[in-house]
């Protein structure tokens, strides 16, 4: 899409490496619920994941689909307990087949439903060393459903050089704002597999905000200090799904096409976050997401970018549940090559996003290596001057591709 104005744009990547996946037809009223399956256990996971993150200082950014994506690759190759350690920590409530297919299906329809209202490319790789030999059904699992066939590196002999060549195609997928997923020294001589994912996307807004009216304005910090930051305003009030109760204001803004939209959570008070995040699960934030109701809202946003990680998500994985997966000779990925001697060494995510008056760019990669009319009443204020919690989520489905946390607005 070739809007000629600046939007907001989220990418998202994950990297798993690993040391040491054929899709049948489904008729479409079963496709549909699976696609929503995986769209309520996909924020399930994320709320499950943002509890284990939020306990870092500042900004938080990280793309939850991408995450599992990368890892569904790798679990289509686990077996045993680590399958089911994978299962539980993921969020995997379909059935190992429909999952796969489940994925197929919500890849293809974000790839491809945007038209010209909206960027969305999601991207699976495989990068195994030139001396992986693999299951077949692995190969036609990972083909069909995550269009990835292997692409062969050296990790054995020259691994930066491997390293290099995977940054460099999350860099292009993501049109250069994730690079250098894979830091210094991520992949080794003993690295076998790594299997990554990229999430891209550029939206518009469907009412843009008027940069005339941004103004630079106090931005308060939970702890009482404040700063200026650049808040964007819409030039009248707008009729938009909003919430306020549980001393908080949610509002929904689309994107052009209304097939995507950012969620922002905001806190009554600026030192209201803290208990936000504390309540924040699965249940409360369908609760919320269901009282939205439309109202005339007047909408004051800071325009802001964030780049967040490379961070190994190993620990928190670990937190959740999905053990045997890093154990040297515990790990039982025997679906992958026929042995017992790939283990996940590390789990690599990145994200970026750009929030300003036309719309956002965002990307992420993650990586497993591996009558009489009357006066109308007063329009409702949601103005963002303190810290919150957003989301960018897939309306059909719900699916939640994008979370984050502000607490420091930086404009570019």
């Amino acid at each position: 899409m070739h809007t000629g104005k600046k939007a907001i744009a989220f990418t998202f990547i994950m990297v798993l490496c690993i040391t040491g996946l054929a899709v049948a037809h489904t008729p479409a009223c079963k496709k549909t619920a699976q696609t929503k399956t995986l769209a309520q256990s996909n924020n399930a996971f994320t709320a499950k994941l943002f509890q284990q993150l939020r306990t870092a200082e500042g900004n938080l950014f990280f793309s939850p689909y991408s995450i599992r994506t990368s890892l569904a690759m790798t679990y289509a190759g686990a077996r045993g307990r680590t399958a089911e350690q994978m299962k539980s920590a993921l969020n995997f409530t379909l059935n190992t087949g429909d999952l796969h297919k489940a994925f197929a299906d919500s890849i293809n329809t974000l790839n491809n439903r945007g038209g010209d209202n909206y960027e969305m490319n999601i991207a699976n790789s495989l990068w195994s060393d030139i001396t992986c030999r693999f299951q077949q059904p692995f190969i036609e699992t990972i083909k069909g459903a995550y269009n990835s066939a292997p692409r062969k590196v050296d990790f054995l002999n020259v691994p930066e050089s491997a390293r290099l060549k995977i940054n460099a195609w999350v860099e292009e997928q993501t049109q250069e704002k994730i690079e250098n997923l894979i830091p210094p020294g991520g992949v080794n001589n003993n690295t076998r597999l790594a299997l990554v994912n990229a999430v891209y996307f550029k939206g518009i807004w469907n009412k843009q905000f008027d940069k005339k009216l941004t103004r630079d304005e106090t931005f308060f910090h939970a702890d009482g200090s404040t700063i200026k930051t650049p808040l964007m305003s819409l030039s009248k009030p707008a009729n938009l799904p909003f919430f306020a109760g549980d001393g908080i204001k949610i509002i929904e803004l689309n994107y052009r096409g209304d097939d995507i939209s950012m969620v922002i959570i905001l806190p009554d008070k600026a030192d209201g976050l803290a208990d936000l995040e504390a309540q924040f699960n699965e249940f409360q934030l369908n609760r919320w997401l269901t009282s939205l109701e439309k109202e005339m809202v007047k909408v004051f946003l800071p325009r802001f970018s964030m780049h967040w990680g490379a961070k190994n998500l190993v620990p928190d994985l670990r937190q959740l549940g999905m053990k045997d997966a890093f154990v040297t000779k515990v790990a039982n990925f025997s679906a992958i090559d026929g042995t017992r001697d790939l283990v996940i060494s590390s789990v690599f995510h990145k994200a970026f996003v750009d929030v300003n008056e036309e719309g956002t760019e965002a990307a992420a990669a993650s990586g497993a290596i591996m009558g009489v009319t009357s006066m109308p009443p007063p329009p409702e204020i949601f103005r963002a001057d303190r810290p919150f919690l957003f989301l960018i989520r897939e309306k059909l489905t719900g699916n939640i591709l994008f979370m984050g946390r502000l607490t420091e607005p930086v404009s570019n």
